[in-house]
């Protein structure tokens, strides 16, 4: 159902912001993230439970100038398994895009209306990263808009 995707791809939308690229580590403790998740699959187990396949694609922007992910292109997946009434499951999944200088970045990340993340695998300037966090799903009442707030760390090299 459309709840249960805006739910579960709000887990998705997590990765769309992150601190500056020069050396370091950054503290994330307040940010969030807004987008719309792409069609589904939902398909009924034999015990009850429901298999999803979800998916968002979006372009990230902040209002930080200097943020490494502005404008990046981001495409995300993830597989979930949710209660039949979807008011309970967990989910697993994947985000990868391209900079607009061409670096590619990635994230996993799970949970279902609350979870972890952690980067990826990344070129040029995401080479080496390494980050760690969690985030929160934001009810929201328009099931065509996910919405989560999140925390963390990243290290740049």
């Amino acid at each position: 159902t459309m709840k249960a995707l805006s739910i579960a791809a709000s887990c998705l939308l997590v990765f769309g912001m992150i601190g500056a690229a020069s050396a370091g580590t950054m503290e994330i403790k307040h940010a969030s993230n807004t987008g719309v998740p792409l069609a589904g699959e939902t398909r009924a187990l034999a015990d009850g439970s429901n298999y999803m396949v979800i998916g968002n694609k979006w372009v990230v922007s902040t209002e930080v100038a200097d943020y490494p992910l502005n404008d990046s292109s981001m495409d995300c997946t993830g597989s979930c398994k949710a209660s039949e009434d979807l008011s309970a499951g967990d989910c697993f999944g994947y985000c990868g895009g391209v900079d607009a200088d061409g670096d590619l970045f990635s994230f996993t990340w799970d949970g279902y209306v609350g979870g972890n993340w952690s980067t990826g695998a990344g070129s040029g300037k995401f080479e080496g990263w390494s980050g760690t966090g969690t985030w929160e799903s934001v009810p929201l009442s328009d099931p065509a808009v996910a919405k989560v707030n999140w925390q963390g760390s990243i290290t740049m090299k």
